[in-house]
Formats: C-alpha cells, sequence, structure tokens
C-alpha cells in the first residue's frame, strides 16, 4: 500500500472547502458535481459522480491558449498539449495495431514529455505504468514484466538505460521524440523570437480538439497501474480506473476550492498518486497552471515560493509536499535567512484589490539582490520587499505505505516562518486521498481533520475469527457515528469511488485487503478525537507493544524532532521477552551535536508516558529513505539492530 504520498504530504493550501470557485470551474464541476446524499435507515451514503467519467485529457479544450504548464523549457497552452498527446497517441495505437488496455510504461523526466505521453495513453485507451529515474533496472524490469507492458516509452536521455531492460522483458521500447514536447510550447511572438526559442507551433489553429475513445469507454477502463513502494515484498500493481480519477479529482475540487487562477508548483515524483493526481491534474481538471521542476532544490523552491522576480499573475500560490521536503525548506531558510540581521519577517493581512488569498497571509520579505536568494546569501540588502503568496496556502499529506509524521515543532516553525499554518491530510495509492483538514476551519496539529467529500471511513477493532467491532464510521455528509465511548483506535478502513480496483494480477492480496462488506483496510491504525482523526501509524511497524501498552513510534518521532540537537530520527519495536518489544529511537545528531540516552530520557519524562520513552538508542549519520522521502523499518532494523532480526 502506497503517497501520497506515501507518508503524509504537505500542500501551499491545498492536504478546502471554498465557496469561491470561479466560472471555468464551475463550468468543469458540472460534470465533477457531489451529488445531494439520499439517506436510508440502514447504511450511510456518500457522493457519486452524477455523470459520466471524463478523462483529464477532455477538458482541454475548455481551456485552449491558456498555459497549463511550465517546465525548464518553456510554457504549454492546453491546445499544444492536447494536439501533441494526440499525435502521439496514433503513435501509440499503431505500435499495439489498435488494441485497447495494453499496458505502456513510460519513463519521462518532470517536464511536458511526461504530460503528453499520459494523455496519449489515455487517447489511445492504454493503461500508463509510469516508473521513475531512481529507480535501478531490477525495479523497473519488474514494473514492464509485472504489468506485462507491451510497450516500453521514454525519452533520448533514458533511452539508453531502458533499453537492455526491454529487450530482456520483451516489450517494445519507442522514444518520444522532443519535437512533439516543443510543438506543444507557446509560441513567442514573431517580433521577439530568437534563434533559441522555439518557433511557433505549426498545429492548426483550426484543428477541433476532438480525441480519446467513446465517454462508456472511460466509464468501465483502467487507467493506470502503480506501484506501491514494495516494503513488505515485491511492489504490487495498485489499477486505478478513470472512475477513480474522477472521483479522487472531484473530491479534491470541492475541498479544496481548485481554480483556474491556482498556480501549483510541482517538485514531486511523478509515479505516486500524489504527484500525479493532487499536484497535476487538479489544476488542470479548471484551468489551472501547473509549474513543475526537474527535481526537489529547496533555494529553487523558496525562490519561487518569495516569488522572485515575477508579475503578480505568474506567482504560485498552491504547493505540496512530504514533510521531509518542509523540513529542508526550514533548513534552507535558517541558513540563508536567520544569519542575515537585516533580514525581517512579518505578517500582514491582505489587503489588494483583485487577489483573492482565501483570508490567509502573505509574507513580506526585506531583502536584496533576490535574483541570488538560497546562492549568495551576502548580497541580500535591505529595503526590497519580495511577496510570498500564500493563497492557497501550503499543506502537507500523509500517506500509508510508511507514515512520515508533521512533526508539531515543524509544524510551528513554518507558521512562525511564513504566518501560515499547514494543511494536513491523509492519502494512499490505493485510495487517493481520504482525510484533510479544512482548507478554511481548524488545522490542529497532528491531525488528518475529517473525511473528503464521497468518501467513507471506519475505525475497527479486530476480533476473534476475522469479525472487528466498529468504534467510529464517518463521511463529509453524514457526520460521525461514535459507537465507543473509551479511548477510540484502531484499523482505518475506506469505502467510496475513490477506491482503488484491485492489484494487478493478483487476487489473493486483492482479497485480503478488503472486508467482507467492501471496506479497504488500510493497515494504518488511527485514533478519533475531539472530532477529528489522527494518523498513529503503520499497525505493523509503527504500532509498538511494550509492557502491555500499545505505542505509536509516529507520535514518539513527533517529539523527538522537538529536541533541539536531533536532526531526524526513527523509532522502532526491537523484540524482548520481558516487554515484548523495547522503544529504540534512531536519531542523527544536529551538526556539531551530541546525544546521550540518559539525558534524552531525562527529556522525554516531561513530554512523553513514561512507557513510551526510548530506551534504546542509535546514532546515526543519516536515515536512509527513498524518494518520497519515507523509511522502510523493516530494512532499517535489518541495517541498526541485525542481532534483533530472527533469521529465516
Amino acid at each position: 500500500m502506497a503517497c501520497l504520498l506515501a507518508g503524509r504530504y504537505i500542500a501551499l493550501c491545498c492536504n478546502r472547502q471554498s465557496a469561491s470557485i470561479f466560472v471555468s470551474s464551475r463550468c468543469w464541476q458540472q460534470t465533477y458535481a457531489a451529488c445531494a446524499p439520499t439517506q436510508t435507515a440502514t447504511t450511510e451514503s456518500y457522493c457519486r459522480p452524477q455523470s459520466s467519467v471524463v478523462p483529464i485529457f477532455r477538458h482541454a479544450p475548455q481551456y485552449s491558449d491558456r498555459i497549463a504548464l511550465r517546465d525548464r523549457h518553456g510554457d504549454y497552452t492546453y491546445r499544444g498539449l492536447f494536439l501533441s498527446s494526440r499525435q502521439f497517441a496514433g503513435e501509440i495505437s499503431t505500435h499495439l495495431a489498435g488494441k485497447k488496455q495494453e499496458r505502456v510504461a513510460f519513463l519521462c523526466p518532470n517536464d511536458a514529455s511526461y504530460l503528453i505521453v499520459q494523455w496519449a495513453c489515455w487517447m489511445s485507451g492504454q493503461i500508463a505504468v509510469p516508473m521513475t529515474a531512481d529507480h535501478p533496472n531490477p525495479v523497473r524490469e519488474h514494473y514492464i514484466s509485472n504489468s506485462e507492458a507491451s510497450l516500453v516509452v521514454t525519452t533520448a536521455e533514458y533511452a539508453d538505460g531502458l533499453h537492455q531492460v526491454a529487450q530482456k522483458t520483451g516489450a517494445k521500447l519507442v522514444v518520444l521524440e522532443d519535437a512533439l514536447r516543443v510543438l506543444a510550447m507557446k509560441a513567442a511572438p514573431k517580433s521577439t523570437l530568437l534563434p533559441s526559442q522555439p518557433e511557433p507551433s505549426p498545429w492548426d489553429e483550426d484543428q477541433p480538439l476532438e480525441a480519446g475513445q467513446d465517454p462508456q469507454f472511460y466509464s468501465d477502463s483502467d487507467a493506470m497501474i502503480i506501484y506501491t513502494s514494495g516494503t513488505t515484498g515485491l511492489p504490487k500493481g495498485v489499477v486505478i480506473t478513470h472512475a477513480n480519477i474522477h472521483a479522487q479529482i472531484s473530491s479534491l475540487v470541492d475541498a479544496w476550492g481548485w481554480s483556474e487562477k491556482d498556480i501549483v508548483l510541482h517538485t514531486l515524483p511523478l509515479h505516486h498518486i500524489h504527484g500525479i493526481v493532487n499536484v497535476l491534474m487538479c489544476p488542470l481538471a479548471v484551468g489551472g497552471r501547473c509549474v513543475m521542476l526537474p527535481k526537489f532544490e529547496p533555494s529553487r523552491v523558496w525562490s519561487y515560493l518569495l516569488a522572485i522576480n515575477m508579475q503578480a499573475s505568474e506567482r504560485v500560490n498552491v504547493f505540496m509536499a512530504v514533510p521531509t521536503i518542509y523540513m529542508k525548506l526550514v533548513e534552507e531558510y535558517d541558513h540563508i535567512f536567520n544569519k542575515n540581521a537585516q533580514y525581517a519577517i512579518r505578517k500582514v493581512q491582505d489587503n489588494r484589490e483583485g487577489l483573492e488569498l482565501n483570508g490567509l497571509h502573505q509574507l513580506l520579505v526585506y531583502a536584496d539582490d533576490v535574483n541570488m536568494l538560497g546562492e549568495n546569501p551576502q548580497t541580500i540588502r535591505e529595503n526590497t520587499a519580495v511577496l510570498l503568496e500564500a493563497s492557497k496556502g501550503i499543506g502537507l499529506e500523509t500517506d500509508g505505505e510508511w507514515l512520515i509524521a508533521l512533526p508539531a515543532p515543524l509544524f510551528e516553525r513554518w507558521n512562525e516562518i511564513a504566518g501560515h499554518r499547514l494543511l494536513e491530510r491523509y492519502g494512499m495509492t490505493e485510495t487517493g486521498m481520504v482525510l484533510s483538514n479544512s482548507l478554511q476551519g481548524e488545522r490542529r496539529p497532528g491531525f488528518v481533520g475529517t473525511p473528503l467529500p464521497g468518501v467513507r471511513v471506519q475505525i475497527a477493532k479486530p476480533l476473534l475469527n476475522q469479525e472487528s467491532e466498529i468504534l467510529v464510521e464517518g463521511s463529509s455528509t453524514c457526520g460521525t457515528k461514535v459507537m465507543s465511548t473509551k479511548y477510540i483506535s484502531g484499523e482505518l478502513r475506506v469505502k467510496g469511488p475513490n477506491v482503488f480496483r484491485g492489484y494487478w494480477k493478483n487476487p489473493k492480496a486483492t482479497k485480503s485487503e478488503f472486508t467482507e462488506d467492501g471496506w479497504f483496510k488500510t493497515g494504518d491504525t488511527a485514533a478519533y478525537e475531539n472530532g477529528m482523526y489522527k494518523i498513529l501509524g503503520r499497525t505493523s511497524v509503527d504500532i509498538i507493544k511494550t509492557g502491555g501498552y500499545k505505542v505509536s513510534a509516529v507520535e514518539i518521532e513527533t517529539h523527538l524532532l522537538g529536541h533541539s540537537d536531533i536532526a531526524d530520527c526513527s523509532v522502532i519495536g526491537l523484540p524482548d521477552i520481558t516487554w515484548g518489544q523495547k522503544v529504540a529511537a534512531v536519531v542523527v545528531a544536529r551538526e556539531g551535536k551530541e546525544v546521550i540516552l540518559s539525558q534524552l530520557r531525562e527529556w522525554c519524562k516531561e513530554r512523553m508516558a513514561p512507557y513510551a520513552i526510548p530506551t534504546v538508542l542509535k546514532v546515526v549519520e543519516k536515515l536512509p529513505k527513498n524518494t518520497m522521502g519515507k523509511v522502510n523499518k523493516t530494512e532499517l532494523l535489518k541495517a541498526v539492530f541485525p542481532e534483533s532480526v530472527k533469521p529465516v
């Protein structure tokens, strides 16, 4: 199970039920409208799409010449992306002899080529299998062979590396010509064309923007296979349908108030549900814009968040990331800004005419040569005002594969720096986003809010004979029903049109993850407190049973990350004859600092229950993390405490 995002994600937000939806957004919502629930005495209802499923590329004609995407090469219009995708869709269909629902694995950089291939797969009726450059060839080989991909599509920069993998798996390798990406770019005015700039697009302006299969096809067919992190075995392929994507986008547009005025900064991997649906598809579904960076770089992100040398109409107002990214941004801030005594930050209420900030704050930063921000701090001078636009805010997400909790100190530190309270939410590959704090309401540190529109959740306590006791059940439309007067924690379950169809060619795994009445078992332990949900961690690795108590490793990690000498940490349970498990902390000390167990335990006594205080400490130089910033605790246990691992 994956994301997402996978940890907890964070968004400039976005992880908003907003009344300020603009005209084109309303038009979009006619397709993705949330339905009025029909109450019955026996079951809680939830929203279902009122109309047939509309794939994302079919929204492009509505926005035609608007800028859809900006990458390292330039700007791309909705029309250009649509036409380039349509042309490549024809090539895919030719290679596959017109067959549908074939798997097409693809590896593209984080730029327009990714979107062109994705849309082309769906226009031609295929199932997209995204891969990432960070994976070694054996992982790519598993993706291709397990999904039985007929085609492997890539760009010139990755072609050599994939040639051998394609041959080994028997798939046909197709290289996307860069000309198709260039053709999708916004044409520069003729009077300002330079040799280094792209030529105007040759696409016929009168070409109708029509492509794809009949509407019923998308209501019935699969769209993607996204592979889980493979933390407990080989990665499983999560089959996401077009209807799933439709429901997930509908839910997020409703809750987070996406509109055509939104410009999102994208720095996440594009082989996870978080980067694909939340950050890429949501803005494109409503006529917004996605600014895509090749990779995450703290100084580069700060330059966008501070709108350096940007006109007001170009400033990003939505940013989403995992907690690790926010930690890096705070570190960059401390390194660059706090060392300059002339730097002053203050929050101000927005009062400028014509700019809707949903009641959030902007940041005024008094700086100097902001072109060099993050690269040459000596050039920062006084009296240059830079605005950090936070019109949608910044938010955080939690994904269910290996949870990355948002530490409360990080939440408060970001609020101190940016005048913005991060918006936490929870989701995973199999479900998309499930829970979210409110865009305009309370954002309680450590909590992931309430169910998103169209999503139902349960907290269940497993009993003997595969039975279970339902402690809590709720949705956004019907509220929450609490069936227990005690402290409520247990397995989080999800149901709704957002939930995936199943694991690719793995019916046994699919069956084991669903209850008899169709609830998906996330494998995460959640608590319900004062009207909100909190994720305590993965049931298998984050719930430590010590001396008769159940302890959340995630909550302990949150406390430890508030220690001034600890830069990073992971908490795991070590097998113990007396206690069942011992609480072990694996920490990374800050530069020039030392962490000692006896002193750490004294510090912990004022902050956590006695049975939750670590009894074992291991200091390491760094924690091994994957591309989403997640620690595989099973592997960490083997690496740091090999004597505790039972021989197979």
